[in-house]
């Protein structure tokens, strides 16, 4: 089974899912985890606990907020020690939706292809649109 964590500094990551689930309803296998509020702010346990949870065969997509953050740096240091375990950071709505349709037959290249896809990248809409005015003949 492939499992999903979305995890954030704050309640980033709980926006995110409640996102994911006003379009296509409550998933299974999605666990949130939002750290350094309510409490949670033993990073390295909550990780942990996120983790304990899923059995060590299964596949676990991990998605974090900031790269080199102390939330994505937890969960990086478990990829040595947690075969199955794929990690991607800067994460956004449109990544989670096409993550958690993600076909497990070559997670890791599913995951290659989604990260590279235009759909999942910010975009700098006062280029996009300045560029439509120039292409538009009135």
């Amino acid at each position: 089974m492939k499992h999903l964590i979305v995890a954030s500094h704050a309640h980033f990551s709980q926006g995110l899912l409640e996102s994911l689930e006003l379009v296509f309803g409550a998933r299974e296998g999605v666990t949130v985890l939002t750290a350094f509020v309510d409490g949670h702010d033993d990073i390295a346990y909550e990780v942990e606990q996120a983790l304990a949870g899923i059995p060590a065969e299964d596949e676990v997509i991990v998605c974090t907020d900031v790269l080199g953050g102390s939330v994505n740096n937890e969960f990086l240091k478990r990829l040595a020690s947690r075969p199955g375990l794929h990690v991607v950071t800067n994460m956004n709505l449109p990544l989670l939706l096409q993550l958690s349709f993600a076909e497990d037959a070559d997670l890791a290249e599913s995951i290659r292809s989604i990260v590279s896809s235009p759909e999942v990248r910010p975009v700098y809409c006062n280029d996009t649109f300045a560029a439509a005015d120039e292409d538009d003949e009135f």
